[in-house]
């Protein structure tokens, strides 16, 4: 009967020819595409993407993706997700983007690597295209300034991690929270407290990719689940790093600095409270040695 299944799944899962041409063209017909080469410029779209971005009208004419995504996204996006395809060959979720007008709206973005070497697709729906169940979800387990997994994210995560109880399992908790963001965000605005953030997000993802996973808790305190307990002191020691060089916001550099504390499954406990928990009073207690005057 195993045998059965299995050569029925398999001549399900794969279309003859003829019926490829017909999902191509049913794709095409419904969806924005471009082609994008491994530096972000866009080769070639179909209408609807030239017709929702482009102000051009020539299907030659090269501009890059990053001018789609909105201005309260994820700086520099192009690059991040190229990381991410790189090691997992697609990138899928949903982004605040802008047409051709300069309006803000949410999309489900794809990027896939196209079979040509150096190019990708790129498949653009709206979010009024999108499976219902697919729109809420996102934006459920989406932190709405960043972009980036939230809270509830982060505990859907750790559950998942926790629900097999594997007598092998190990895994760190990692939680980081920006100095003194308070006094930056009082001293330069909210909406340049806002780009701040997003700024740090980028400078997270860079760094601890493909080491970690990245949660944005609240405010200034972001959660990372590293699924390696060997690697947490080189990430620790990478994100220091990546701090002490200026946060750039509308060509202005600002410093910044983190405080990381750091939990280990199970010796610092077995569920997700404890892990937070004692994550938390690491990271305080790095804060607090940062802020000692030097004898």
């Amino acid at each position: 009967m195993e045998r059965q299944n299995d050569q029925m799944t398999s001549k399900e899962d794969v279309f003859t020819d003829e019926e490829k041409i017909i999902i191509h063209s049913a794709i095409i017909q419904s969806s924005a595409l471009a082609i994008v080469n491994s530096e972000g410029n866009i080769q070639r779209a179909n209408h609807a993407f030239h017709s929702m971005f482009n102000p051009a009208s020539t299907g030659d004419d090269l501009w890059h993706i990053d001018n789609i995504i909105d201005e309260y996204a994820a700086q520099d996006f192009f690059n991040l997700v190229r990381d991410v395809i790189s090691m997992e060959h697609c990138w899928s979720g949903q982004i605040r983007l802008r047409n051709t007008l300069h309006q803000s709206f949410h999309a489900f973005l794809h990027i896939s690597k196209a079979p040509e070497k150096g190019l990708y697709v790129v498949q653009v729906n709206p979010v009024d295209h999108v499976n219902e169940y697919e729109r809420l979800r996102l934006m459920a387990y989406t932190d709405e300034l960043t972009g980036i997994p939230n809270f509830r994210c982060f505990h859907e995560r750790m559950n998942q991690l926790l629900e097999g109880r594997d007598a092998a399992l190990h895994f760190g908790v990692l939680f980081i929270d920006i100095d003194h963001f308070k006094a930056l965000n009082d001293r330069y605005g909210h909406v340049v407290g806002d780009k701040l953030l997003k700024a740090c997000v980028y400078k997270l993802m860079k760094n601890i990719y493909p080491d970690g996973e990245v949660f944005r808790k609240s405010g200034d305190e972001f959660l990372i689940i590293v699924q390696q307990p060997a690697q947490i002191e080189g990430l620790i020691e990478r994100l220091y790093a990546a701090f002490m060089q200026q946060v750039y916001v509308d060509g202005e550099g600002i410093p910044m600095q983190v405080s990381i504390g750091a939990s280990l499954y199970p010796i610092d406990g077995q569920d997700t409270e404890s892990l937070i928990h004692t994550a938390d009073a690491a990271m305080y207690q790095a804060k607090r040695q940062k802020e000692m005057p030097s004898l």
